[in-house]
């Protein structure tokens, strides 16, 4: 690519993701009766933690720009039956306050966030044309009740899971625990990663999330043209392709096989 004076960057972010890596695991289990400064608080931290890596990204990758601006698309469980979830209220909290702003981080000093309200969209409204699928929300469940037959959970989903939707477990043989999860959240990433390589507004769309099942939504991108890439909070151990592995950054930690 020939110099430019800018470049513009989609980002779709797994939100859920960014609390859990970017706090203690104390700190992970907000729940509703948290009060909303505190979950906007940590909304904050991680939406943050998100910027970071997004500019570590665009300092090892885009050479060619004088500015880079970059746009957020944040998933999450947004609302269960129709209704605000905690993570709703504590994004929103952090928008109003630290995303008003532009911001900037010391990763990369060109990268570029414009205030919220120009730039940062949540991804329960597919980015398709409005006048063939509607105006969002589309997706109106996306933290909703999960229940589990199995005796470990208790203990497993007590650690990475907020601590008030661990609910009743009851009095069985098997315990029926159950909890809240998030449902349609990585398959939106996947299809927003799709539609919005096929606008092609963008010079470069990244998925900011740590979970593989987002891949194959870059790798398709790619196959539409689109310069995608996904950042990974943390190195995984994972072993892809060699021509997929050039898409991840950081590079995982298994190497890349024909």
């Amino acid at each position: 690519m020939e110099r430019s004076e800018q470049r513009r960057v989609i980002a779709l972010i797994d939100w859920q993701g960014a609390v859990i890596n970017s706090g203690s695991p104390g700190e992970q289990r907000q729940n509703s009766s948290s009060s909303t400064a505190l979950l906007g608080q940590r909304a904050e931290r991680a939406l943050r933690f998100v910027e970071t890596r997004i500019a570590e990204w665009s300092a090892s990758t885009i050479a060619d720009a004088e500015r880079v601006y970059v746009d957020l698309r944040i998933y999450a469980g947004w609302r269960t039956k129709s209704r605000p979830s905690h993570w709703l209220h504590g994004m929103e909290q952090a928008l109003r306050t630290y995303g008003a702003q532009v911001r900037r981080t010391d990763s990369d000093p060109r990268v570029v966030y414009p205030p919220a309200r120009m730039s940062v969209a949540l991804g329960d409204s597919l980015a398709g044309r409005p006048e063939r699928i509607g105006s969002g929300p589309h997706f109106l469940d996306t933290w909703r009740e999960v229940s589990c037959k199995c005796r470990g959970c208790n203990f497993l989903y007590k650690q990475i899971c907020p601590e008030k939707y661990i609910v009743d477990f009851k009095k069985e043989s098997t315990k029926n625990c159950k909890i809240y999860g998030e449902k349609q959240v990585d398959t939106a990433i996947v299809a927003d990663c799709l539609l919005i390589a096929a606008k092609e507004e963008f010079d470069y769309i990244v998925t900011v999330s740590g979970d593989d099942d987002i891949l194959p939504g870059v790798v398709g991108a790619r196959g539409l043209g689109a310069a995608a890439f996904m950042i990974n909070y943390q190195p995984k151990r994972h072993i892809h392709a060699s021509q997929f592995h050039e898409l991840i950054f950081p590079s995982d930690l298994f190497p890349a096989t024909v």
